[in-house]
């Protein structure tokens, strides 16, 4: 499996960058896309790496949030009309705010007419793909869905199977990486978990030190063998936990990483 970030978080001296994420995949000769970034700068990118946006077999958007569907307003017509993209049916027609001590930002929707599906907890796109929901989401009041609290039910997160093992990728997992990972066991009970690829949301971690040693113990209790992390992991928390798991690698715009 193939794996390029088109977007990402932080500099990079060859590529633009933006808050956001946008993944290119390419396994068993299928070419995927997992989130578009906020702009069209995922597929300027694209086009600097030989990545033709018409040669992409399908797209999968992982929530609502603008710096992860944004770019989707700025795909051709044509390719909208005929290529699949997998999203979940509520972040379509829903307005996605973050509430910041009673000031609310809106960071979602401005999205083409595009279907969506809807599920409860998996959804089978072929025999080596499928979307996934968490079981159990982490509570926030922070983050809203027009006027109610988000309870994330519109993320999915993607799972490739490669050599019988699973590799997980995530956006943002709002839902909580260690709820992601018990639904994911669940779910594919005889099989191994090979990589998470994406962001975990712990950026805040770093003010909060019990969260952070729960999240390190848990993930070495899981003996993942790939963390490739990013976008709102944090750069801080991604560097503490690479003190004391040393399978993580940094996410980079541009750079090629095969699994």
């Amino acid at each position: 499996m193939l794996l390029i970030p088109l977007v990402e978080d932080s500099k990079n001296k060859n590529f633009s960058t933006e808050k956001g994420l946008s993944l290119f995949i390419e396994i068993n000769g299928e070419k995927i896309i997992f989130d578009t970034g906020k702009t069209d700068l995922f597929i300027e990118n694209a086009n600097k790496l030989n990545i033709k946006m018409n040669e992409i077999d399908l797209f999968v958007i992982s929530h609502g949030h603008a710096d992860h569907i944004g770019g989707t307003s700025y795909l051709d017509s044509n390719i909208l009309n005929s290529t699949l993209i997998y999203v979940e049916k509520q972040c379509l027609n829903n307005d996605f705010y973050f509430n910041f001590y009673g000031i609310k930002n809106k960071i979602g929707n401005n999205t083409p007419k595009i279907g969506g599906v809807k599920f409860n907890s998996l959804y089978k796109i072929n025999n080596n793909l499928f979307l996934l929901k968490s079981e159990k989401r982490e509570s926030t009041n922070k983050y809203q869905i027009n006027e109610i609290p988000d309870n994330f039910e519109h993320e999915i997160h993607f799972i490739v199977i490669e050599n019988n093992c699973l590799n997980i990728f995530t956006g943002c997992c709002h839902s909580g990486i260690i709820n992601l990972l018990e639904t994911t066991k669940k779910l594919f009970p005889d099989r191994k978990i090979n990589s998470i690829i994406g962001g975990l949301h712990t950026r805040s971690y770093i003010f909060h030190p019990i969260k952070l040693i729960k999240l390190i113990l848990n993930l070495k209790q899981q003996q993942v063998p790939i963390l490739i992390l990013g976008h709102c992991t944090g750069k801080v928390v991604r560097s503490i936990i690479s003190i004391f798991l040393k399978n993580v690698i940094k996410i980079e715009t541009g750079k090629k990483y095969k699994l």
